[in-house]
């Protein structure tokens, strides 16, 4: 079936699976992705089991995700370091992933994967252009798969879960190694009656209820005929169906949607001496049914291409210089059906782009200072030539005191949809362009880490809807100033204790939202409130039990209002206790 080719992968590999291998080529690539990492642990993971994906991110410092506390199965969208939806790169294994049908070609739906099939979570910060190319103006998110390295030639986990609401979540898992081959499949289920997304302020509406459903089969094969090669793939599957109303006050009986994902890929890694050569290649496909009513169905598809052939060589014991190409297309289909008109299919042009990248990783000998300068140029079938590139510092003051900062440009190329659906496209769109800067300091020990990081990031050309020529044009631009704060301390060997504070503040230019004529600019962020500060108790055993209570603090926030001027809408305090 074409849902489940078997498939081998991926790699701007993330340590953590190379971590699981010894005296190999696995241990000598270490790509750094940015001075500024934050880890989603599996032990996090598994102590926040019955929460979504999207509420762990949403406590996590510089992130707003948008959708976090709907119901299952909503519109999920992650606002990061003071920039709107979808300029933040979600990585699947290291790999890209993006839907080409999408208001983004850095946008990926998260309700395509849960918590039972991620074994870790890796924000990177701050832009990452120079080193994954399009769309990761803001850093990326690299979600980790579970791989279940095991001597064992057979191993077996079952999980299962119930709640209020008729909710249900299994998972089964299997994996193991045989000769040179380690296997690893799993298939996890949720579902929930849920709740009405419109709300009913009268009480009389009889509002049904919107349901969700879903099911994930994740797989993995890789083969090691020896310590210098590395052949491996993989296939995740994922399918939900999520029932909606028409609008926040307004009830809908026949409104649902499925969505349909198919991530497969094949790969590789050969070792000779000091050089490391990696192989990637990923197809994807993404599947958005919307049914309406009977007399009204919205179809559309997207699929994707990633090719990527990079080079790794250590010049000397302190540096290590890295090369690379990738090619990346998008093609997108359209369908849909209504009484009034039939059958509708719109066509569009398969847009692709190529990057050639190159750096230069170098540390002094007692690992006391650190720095990389990586390069991209990037050539679009549309919108022609782009570049970027970063330039990031560690300075290690003693075992304790770490000193950091960068300087980085990325770049977001136009979706197929803003440049030619019907009148509204433009053809002529250039890239969305962003510029981070960041300074900060850690402070670590044994039982406690601290880390202050200050930024300034600047965005340009963002694409928006210009009322006054009627099609997309590059009109939009952010300014955001912020400080965030996280620390993490163990005060015994079952307590901690792990917060966040997030402070942002900027301006932005775009069309006027009470006359959609002008080109106006607002001193204030939408939906991005100044004063976010998220806190963690957790007290476990490590084996058996976990108890943690999470409190969550969000101060007011401007949103758009309806025909009129922006409201303000009002802070709150969320309290949540996860006992397993």
């Amino acid at each position: 079936m074409e849902k489940l080719f078997v498939c081998l992968v991926s790699i701007l590999i993330s340590s953590a699976l190379f971590s699981q291998q010894s005296d190999s080529i696995y241990h000598l690539r270490r790509i750094d992705l940015g001075n500024i990492k934050t880890t989603i642990s599996h032990e996090e993971i598994e102590r926040n089991y019955a929460k979504s994906l999207s509420q762990l991110l949403n406590e996590q410092a510089g992130f707003v995700v948008n959708g976090a506390y709907q119901p299952l199965g909503s519109f999920i969208n992650i606002y990061s370091e003071g920039a709107l939806g979808a300029k933040i790169l979600i990585l699947i294994d290291g790999q890209p992933v993006w839907d080409p049908s999408s208001i983004s070609n850095a946008y990926f739906d998260l309700n395509f994967i849960s918590l039972d099939e991620i074994e870790e979570i890796n924000l990177y910060k701050p832009g990452q252009g120079a080193n994954l190319g399009d769309g990761a103006m803001m850093g990326s998110i690299d979600i980790i798969t579970r791989k279940g390295y095991s001597s064992k030639s057979i191993n077996l986990k079952v999980r299962k879960g119930i709640g209020n609401l008729n909710t249900s979540n299994s998972a089964l898992q299997f994996w193991g190694t045989k000769n040179k081959f380690n296997y690893q499949a799993s298939f996890s289920t949720a579902s929930t009656d849920g709740f009405s997304i419109a709300q009913d302020t009268t009480g009389t509406g009889g509002f049904d209820i919107d349901g969700f459903r879903n099911s994930v089969f994740n797989s993995r094969i890789e083969y090691t005929p020896n310590h210098n090669l590395l052949l491996y793939g993989y296939c995740l599957y994922s399918k939900y169906k999520a029932s909606t109303d028409i609008e926040g006050f307004v009830d809908a009986k026949d409104y649902f949607y499925t969505n349909k994902l198919v991530n497969t890929g094949i790969g590789g890694a050969y070792a000779l001496n000091k050089t490391q050569i990696f192989f990637d290649y990923k197809l994807s496909n993404t599947i958005r049914d919307y049914h309406y009513a009977s007399y009204d169905q919205q179809h559309w598809g997207g699929l994707a291409n990633f090719v990527k052939i990079e080079t790794s060589t250590a010049l000397s014991k302190q540096c290590r210089f890295s090369a690379g190409i990738d090619y990346r297309d998008n093609q997108m289909k359209y369908f849909t059906y209504d009484t009034l008109n039939g059958d509708t299919y719109k066509h569009f042009p398969t847009f692709y782009q190529y990057g050639i990248f190159t750096g230069i990783d170098y540390q002094t000998k007692d690992n006391s200072l650190s720095f990389h300068i990586k390069g991209r140029l990037n050539n679009h079938s549309s919108g022609g030539m782009d570049n970027a590139y970063s330039i990031y510092g560690n300075y290690r003051l003693n075992k304790h005191f770490n000193l950091f900062s960068s300087f980085a440009t990325g770049f977001l190329t136009p979706t197929i949809f803003e440049l030619s659906y019907t009148d509204i496209g433009n053809n002529q769109l250039a890239a969305e362009r962003s510029s981070t800067f960041d300074f900060g300091i850690e402070y670590n020990t044994d039982n406690i880490q601290n880390r202050l990081h200050l930024l300034h990031n600047n965005l340009s050309s963002m694409v928006n809807f210009d009322f006054q020529s009627g099609t997309f044009d590059n009109c939009d631009k952010l300014n955001v100033t912020g400080v965030e704060y996280e620390f993490n301390t163990n005060l015994s060997k079952h307590l901690q204790i792990k917060g966040n504070y997030t402070y942002m503040s900027g301006n932005e230019q775009s069309p006027s939202r009470q006359n959609t004529w002008d080109i106006v600019t607002y001193d204030y962020l939408v939906r991005r409130p100044k004063n976010i500060v998220n806190l963690n108790i957790t007290y476990h055993d490590n084996k058996q039990y976990s108890i943690t209570i999470n409190g969550k603090y969000v101060s007011t926030a401007y949103d758009v209002g309806a025909a009129s001027d922006d409201i303000i809408m009002k802070e709150y305090f969320l309290l949540n206790l996860n006992a397993s």
